[in-house]
């Protein structure tokens, strides 16, 4: 009866830690599938930015720290212009190489859809915003010229109250009067 105890008590005990260590593995497996559903349900696929679910959601907090912090947040709104004449010309391969042009790490950057794109500056000024406007501008002009493709880009700061949506539209008419 001894023998047959131990037999039984040594295989739960192992069996326990089996279980154990396939119930650790399975819970870091799904962290992971977890992980990399929610990036995908908040980033764009081509540039790798956010997209404009996963922006808003981080833009209302990164200008909620802001604030607080006493900072002054900005917003640019980008458009790509161009663009049809881009993809009619030189295809859609060629097109989505351009929008590329603007993807890489943005913490505060997003692809809105199409060729617009968004962009939260946490601390700046209008001055510091339009600054950087110009220097992404150039910047995508000189990578983008094969395309001859250029930007147009409208600069909104916070003002007391906003959301993101209100700098977003903002922005947005500050960019209507920039393309005309």
């Amino acid at each position: 009866e001894r023998v047959a105890f131990g037999f039984y008590y040594a295989v739960s005990v192992t069996a326990g830690l089996v279980l154990r260590r396939a119930r650790s593995n399975l819970a870091v497996r799904l962290d992971r599938e977890v992980e990399s559903l929610w990036q995908r349900a908040v980033s764009d696929p081509l540039t790798g930015l956010l997209n404009r679910d996963g922006w808003m959601n981080l833009a209302g907090t990164a200008m909620q720290d802001a604030i607080g912090a006493g900072h002054q947040p900005a917003v640019l709104f980008i458009d790509v212009d161009f663009f049809k004449r881009v993809n009619d010309a030189h295809g859609h391969q060629a097109g989505d190489d351009l929008l590329r042009e603007l993807g890489g790490p943005g913490q505060y950057s997003a692809r809105l859809g199409g060729e617009e794109f968004a962009c939260l500056l946490p601390r700046s000024s209008v001055q510091q915003a339009e600054r950087f406007a110009q220097r992404l501008a150039n910047d995508y002009r000189e990578r983008a010229a094969r395309f001859d493709s250029t930007l147009s880009i409208g600069v909104a700061t916070y003002g007391e109250g906003d959301v993101p949506n209100d700098l977003l539209a903002r922005a947005d008419a500050a960019l209507y009067e920039a393309k005309h």
